[in-house]
């Protein structure tokens, strides 16, 4: 079940970045790289929030209204955030190759929080199995 759930969470995160990396690559320009990848970061956790639910962690249940749900996961993902971020902007600060490929910086942070996200959704937000009627 671990496999499974671990080889969807990485679809789901795959997609993430393609959001997270494609609204970056729209807004650098006008927003600029940190801006923008606060937006970006924004968006792809949205949007792995609904394939998250839906599609990795199916069988099982927050216990929250969706709403609520939704603010625990960008509470949760904020951990994972934090050293996607982090590791995002020491790698743009630091190798001017980042600046023109900024892509590569998005893909080294989204592997450095990938663990610490996993764990927290499956033992923390999603940690019930669903009642079936």
């Amino acid at each position: 079940m671990v496999k499974k759930e671990l080889l969807r969470f990485a679809i789901a995160g795959t997609v993430g970045f393609v959001v997270d990396a494609g609204v970056l690559y729209l807004v650098k320009d006008s927003l600029g790289y940190y801006l923008g990848r606060a937006l970006s970061f924004f968006l792809a956790v949205f949007c792995t929030w609904l394939l998250n639910r839906q599609f990795t962690f199916h069988q099982k249940a927050s216990g929250v209204s969706p709403v609520l749900e939704f603010i625990r996961y960008f509470w949760l993902m904020l951990g994972g955030g934090a050293i996607n971020y982090l590791t995002y902007a020491a790698l743009i600060h630091w190798f001017s190759y980042m600046q023109k490929y900024p892509v590569w910086a998005v893909a080294a942070g989204s592997v450095a929080s990938m663990t610490i996200n996993f764990l927290s959704l499956k033992y923390v937000l999603y940690s019930k199995q669903k009642k079936h009627i």
